[in-house]
């Protein structure tokens, strides 16, 4: 069964104290709206006296959808995309002008690399693991100057380690050696004046209890992780994954788009929304899922305008043939899911997840021997887009590496309690 938010049972990294406030300040009209019936009332609900971003801390709390219409979801989740476009218009603006600023310089060595404030080069990975150094990289505890710097500012955690190998007891697609996720979710920012989030972490946590308890991946999670907590970590995977490796990456926070570049960007905790080069890119995302070595490649992403993770002539549908599992593993598979248009919208209805982490979580949770990632989309898509103004999107990454008619194969398996 579908489990609420819980924790998770392998690497956790250490999580900062929230940094938002119990007051709303004119934020009410955004997060107080299980009273609202229709359009007309929710949109007159979302509209403060000033009509511009309060200041202050501010939260995008919990909505019971089956209360809402779909005008009035509509017009409630179109006042926060208006609040946040007002909020991150002078970001908006820089980046229009230089489309590079959020972006990462490339690592000039593994220390560089592990403290998460640059992006590891295919040079470095190849010499990494000729020398035999990439495996004891990705498992090493962070260094104590990063940890001290972000348990300091209190903005996040560091750079996670990855989890030790554990034995397979059981899989459905045995030519898969090893499973790894690493999951993130953001609900409080540094930044008061971006909303924080009802149900992003809780989201993460559920999503990897269920990976672990029902598909064999070895977790790690990131509450509340910041810019170089992330890249840090993803660091580490693109290093050690090997070919016959299938990772997940998977994120739920805010994120945004520079409409006249349409560049996306993830807001992690200690993003500003006056700086830009305080965000994380599409471009470095991409960068970072394309170094990764494995075979099976996914990145799922619950956030804001996440779709332009996913270009339009690289739709992945479900088949409606066979699919020769074998086949598949033989290419190499770079996917990306993404929840549609707008920032996780925590359900009350359903244990405060938002209806895209719910219905993947029902979907992987009656997932019976394995099964292609087409197929296991199209019905959470479906499922999506009765509850939401939104759709889900499902597609390749042949920037990243994915090859003509491979996939992401979802699959069930029993790890043993204990490390290799």
């Amino acid at each position: 069964a579908i489990q609420s938010a819980v924790a998770a049972t392998t690497v956790v990294a250490v999580a900062p104290t929230s940094s938002s406030g119990g007051a709303n300040a004119g934020m009410l009209d955004l997060t107080s709206t299980s009273t609202t019936t229709g359009a007309t009332s929710a949109a007159a609900a979302a509209t403060t006296s000033s009509g511009s971003a309060a200041a202050g801390a501010a939260s995008f709390g919990s909505v019971r959808l089956s209360g809402l219409s779909m005008d009035a979801l509509s017009a409630l989740l179109a006042q926060r995309g208006e609040y946040k476009k007002a909020l991150l218009s002078e970001a908006t603006v820089k980046l229009e002008k230089n489309p590079g600023l959020a972006d990462a310089r490339s690592c000039q060595d593994l220390g560089d690399a592990a403290a998460g404030g640059c992006v590891v080069t295919p040079e470095l990975r190849r010499k990494a693991q000729a020398d035999g150094t990439a495996q004891a990289f990705a498992t090493a505890p962070a260094a104590r100057a990063t940890v001290d710097a972000a348990l300091s500012s209190n903005a996040g955690p560091p750079p996670a380690r990855l989890p030790a190998r554990r034995h397979v007891k059981l899989a459905a697609l045995p030519q898969i050696e090893r499973k790894v996720a690493v999951v993130i979710g953001v609900n409080d920012y540094a930044d008061t004046s971006i909303p924080s989030l009802s149900n992003a972490v809780g989201d993460a946590q559920a999503i990897a209890q269920l990976f672990e308890a029902r598909l064999g991946y070895e977790t790690v999670v990131i509450p509340n992780a910041t810019k170089a907590a992330v890249i840090g970590t993803l660091n580490r995977l693109a290093l050690s994954a090997g070919p016959r490796d299938s990772v997940m990456v998977y994120y739920a926070g805010h994120g945004d788009v520079v409409d006249a570049t349409k560049q996306g960007y993830w807001l992690l905790s200690d993003a500003d929304a006056k700086r830009p080069e305080t965000w994380l890119s599409n471009n470095d995302i991409g960068k970072l899922i394309g170094q990764i070595g494995a075979s099976q490649v996914a990145l799922i992403s619950d956030s804001c305008y996440s779709g332009s993770l996913v270009a339009d002539s690289e739709r992945i549908r479900a088949s409606a043939t066979p699919v020769d599992p074998a086949q598949v593993l033989q290419q190499k598979s770079v996917v990306v899911m993404s929840s549609g248009g707008n920032e996780p919208v925590s359900d009350a209805g359903k244990q405060g997840h938002s209806p895209f982490a719910w219905n993947l979580m029902n979907q992987l949770d009656q997932l019976q021997q394995w099964q292609a990632g087409g197929n296991v989309f199209e019905r959470v898509r479906f499922a999506v887009s009765k509850e939401l103004p939104q759709r889900p999107q499902y597609g390749a990454s042949s920037a990243a590496g994915h090859q003509r008619g491979g996939d992401y194969l979802f699959e069930q398996r029993q790890l043993d309690a204990g490390a290799q």
